[in-house]
């Protein structure tokens, strides 16, 4: 896979195509500081901060939040997998 960064990218953009209709539910969903897992735009994902240039362009139309620490993305990816109606670490693992 390469990189945490990468991983959990391929982690999302897999449980989108498996559960469609799983971005716009964490679109809605604010995390940590009102940030989103992901979101429309590049802004959308930082409302309160200048932190756009680590945005990711994930799944056409979609972007990521990648100024994150390891456990950061694993409790993402957690919520994500909720979301979807998997468990992290039993249905999906990104190898972190």
């Amino acid at each position: 896979m390469g990189s945490q960064k990468a991983a959990y990218t391929q982690l999302l953009e897999w449980l989108n195509e498996a559960r469609p209709g799983l971005f716009e539910t964490l679109a809605q969903k604010p995390s940590s500081r009102g940030r989103r897992i992901v979101a429309r735009s590049k802004a959308a994902l930082y409302p309160k901060a200048d932190l756009q240039v680590h945005a990711q362009s994930i799944a056409s139309g979609w972007f990521a939040d990648l100024n994150l620490s390891k456990l950061q993305k694993i409790q993402r990816l957690r919520k994500a997998c909720a979301e979807a109606g998997l468990t992290y670490g039993v249905d999906a693992d990104a190898g972190l």
